[in-house]
């Protein structure tokens, strides 16, 4: 179980990216975040990823090894799929099968010697997805996984987190597409100004057969007057 406790964010222009709360992610769960932009959920999840390091409080990930996949990873352009894979490869110490195999998967492996500078938005995050997944780690850490990907990719995407999860990963995903969240998640937090507006199980939140969009504009709603 990961443990964050009375964690916090506050960046030298004194804004505040996330205001302290405490929560626990039980191991083989997936937990998702979600909310505007600059709502703190982003902010969350580079803490989680040590990206960046909390004004207060702590995280305890229970000894257990992460995978991360940012927003926007800038690879080297003039590398191809395969060397930028490669090069990841060696820094975590993965056979260099397991690089062809992702790129298989993610359907990358007809362009696997094309330079990254020619790959559109979607390649690029398929991309990034598979370097995030290299190496078998307990926890995967994904901030906007579904950027840039068409429908197509956003099922596959679903369907191998889905099988992830029933492997026992624990997956934290940021995402604006609440689609995902119906699909895939456990457990949801709304962040808004960086506080968690909403948090609990998707099941009970969507008790009444309402959609998750309902969900959350009666809340903003009701703080809104």
């Amino acid at each position: 179980m990961i443990q964050v406790q009375s964690l916090s964010k506050t960046y030298k222009s004194g804004k505040a990216g996330l205001h302290p709360f405490d929560h626990q992610i039980p191991q083989g769960t997936a937990l998702a975040l979600t909310g505007g932009n600059g709502a703190g959920k982003s902010t969350l999840i580079k803490l989680l990823a040590t990206i960046i390091k909390p004004s207060s409080g702590t995280i305890t990930p229970g000894g257990r090894s992460f995978s991360y996949m940012p927003d926007d990873l800038e690879f080297p352009l003039q590398l191809t799929a395969i060397e930028a894979l490669g090069m990841l490869g060696v820094l975590k110490k993965v056979d260099g099968k397991r690089s062809l195999q992702l790129l298989k998967e993610v359907g990358l492996y007809d362009a696997r010697h094309q330079k990254i500078g020619t790959f559109s938005k979607g390649m690029k995050q398929r991309l990034s997805f598979a370097q995030a997944m290299l190496s078998d780690d307990d926890i995967l850490i994904l901030d906007e996984p579904t950027n840039g990907l068409d429908p197509y990719w956003i099922k596959w995407l679903k369907t191998y987190l889905k099988k992830e999860r029933q492997e026992g990963k624990t997956i934290i995903f940021s995402t604006h597409d609440l689609s995902l969240v119906e699909d895939l998640a456990d457990e949801m937090l709304f962040f808004y100004e960086g506080k968690v507006l909403i948090r609990g199980r998707v099941g009970e939140l969507r008790g009444n057969g309402e959609r998750l969009e309902d969900v959350i504009v009666k809340r903003l709603e009701e703080l809104n007057g």
